[in-house]
């Protein structure tokens, strides 16, 4: 068993991971490419450096320590393609502009930072989600983790897009309370070439969390162009009722991760397209209530 993963981020205080107030352990690392991922720098599975430059005060710390930065007339210059992302700049960075993503974390480390918010989540009906990128490609990891907080009474909810082998699911199982399982569309074929999931390992993963009594959420991310039609409304509801049925939390598309992107030096190919209107995720809603399915709109 491994004794340390990679963890991209802790968000403390969270509030969109699950009932009251949440610390968020986010694994890096994920076997899917979905085009709009607000999370793209937990997506590789190696430590990553981003370069906010908007943060940047050219202060040239950065420059003493590492070749990689310049500051040549007024802007800083990365040489991203000779970045070994050792993180070592982004130690003196005073104004935050350089990031690591990726540390290797022990369960006693993660853990140090769950406990110091320990009295709100009995107060909240919190607890800690694990998500990603995909926790459960660190099953084991997260096993141990969520033991650890199940040790201390504190609830675990497991974030993941769910196309894998449920055997990673077991390992994990005996210490949570609760999953949230991402259907990231109604059709294989789609669902294959814009995010690399499988769809029939997905429905089937949400059929076993179901007979072996778990308490499932499906989290269908609502993205325009892709999923937003009632068709794959309708779709989707057949889907869930067929498999589960499970409660279904509809995630508005946003583009907050395009400042990521940027500071990834990559393309988002989802950067001009706008939020879709509240009464049309209304009329989505609709169709999984009349379905019969418990829905509800995440803010």
């Amino acid at each position: 068993m491994k004794n340390k993963a990679l963890i991209s981020d802790i968000q403390h205080f969270s509030l969109g991971d699950g009932p009251g107030i949440r610390t968020t352990v986010f694994f890096k690392g994920c076997n899917l490419s979905c085009l709009w991922c607000h999370n793209p720098e937990s997506i590789s599975s190696g430590p990553e450096l981003l370069f906010f430059e908007r943060l940047c005060s050219r202060c040239s710390r950065c420059a003493l320590i590492c070749p990689c930065h310049q500051i040549v007339e007024g802007r800083h210059l990365f040489r991203r393609e000779k970045c070994v992302s050792c993180g070592k700049c982004a130690q003196f960075c005073p104004s935050g502009a350089l990031k690591l993503y990726g540390k290797s974390m022990s369960a006693e480390d993660i853990m140090e930072e769950i406990l110091q918010d320990e009295e709100f989540y009995f107060q909240s009906g919190g607890g800690v989600t694990l998500s990603g990128g995909e926790p459960l490609l660190q099953a084991e990891f997260c096993a141990l983790l969520a033991q650890e907080c199940q040790k201390r009474g504190i609830p675990v909810i497991i974030d993941t897009a769910g196309s894998l082998s449920y055997a990673q699911f077991e390992k994990v199982l005996p210490f949570i309370t609760g999953v949230y399982l991402d259907l990231k569309g109604d059709s294989s074929q789609k669902m294959l070439e814009q995010t690399g999931a499988k769809l029939e390992l997905i429905l089937d993963n949400l059929s076993r969390l179901i007979k072996d009594k778990i308490d499932v959420t499906v989290r269908i991310p609502v993205i325009p162009g892709y999923n937003d039609t009632p068709q794959s409304a309708v779709k989707s509801a057949q889907y869930i009722k067929a498999y589960g049925p499970a409660p279904v939390n509809l995630i508005p598309f946003h583009r907050l991760g395009s400042q990521k992107y940027a500071a990834m030096g990559t393309n988002y190919a989802y950067s001009q397209i706008p939020p879709l209107a509240p009464d049309r995720l209304e009329q989505l809603l609709k169709i999984y209530t009349n379905a019969g399915l418990e829905a509800e709109i995440m803010k």
